[in-house]
């Protein structure tokens, strides 16, 4: 196998968002974005770097440094965390949303200047969408 990009993870939670938001509001999808960011905060968060891996554990080689704290991916993850939230209603997903986008608030414009292109691109995109959720 290839292993899991979590860039990608991040991408699949906007395409699944934009699904239910504009197509379909089906159930499953609520179901799978939660499955998603619940598996992505107890597996892929570095939470001393207070952001996700950019590669998962296996991509790695089991090496929990390589790929680690990519905080670039915070606020493109950080959608499916307000999604549920608004979906839900459960606080924990407003908590742990909170806690991905703040490094990168708290840090200011610089810190997205890690990527480019696509990542960069995305990021502020699910950011301003992030945001939306949570009003």
């Amino acid at each position: 196998g290839i292993g899991q990009s979590n860039f990608m993870e991040g991408i699949r939670l906007d395409a699944m968002i934009k699904y239910h938001r504009y197509r379909s509001a089906d159930p499953r999808v609520v179901t799978m974005v939660r499955n998603q960011v619940d598996y992505l905060w107890t597996t892929q968060w570095d939470q001393p770097g207070q952001a996700f891996h950019y590669w998962d554990n296996w991509s790695r080689g089991g090496n929990p440094t390589l790929g680690a704290n990519m905080p670039l991916l915070n606020n493109l993850i950080a959608i499916g965390f307000a999604f549920v939230y608004d979906q839900t209603g459960i606080a924990s997903y407003w908590f742990n949303g909170d806690a991905v986008v703040t490094k990168n608030i708290q840090a200011g414009p610089t810190n997205f200047q890690y990527g480019a292109g696509k990542i960069y691109n995305q990021a502020y995109y699910s950011l301003w969408n992030y945001i939306g959720y949570h009003q």
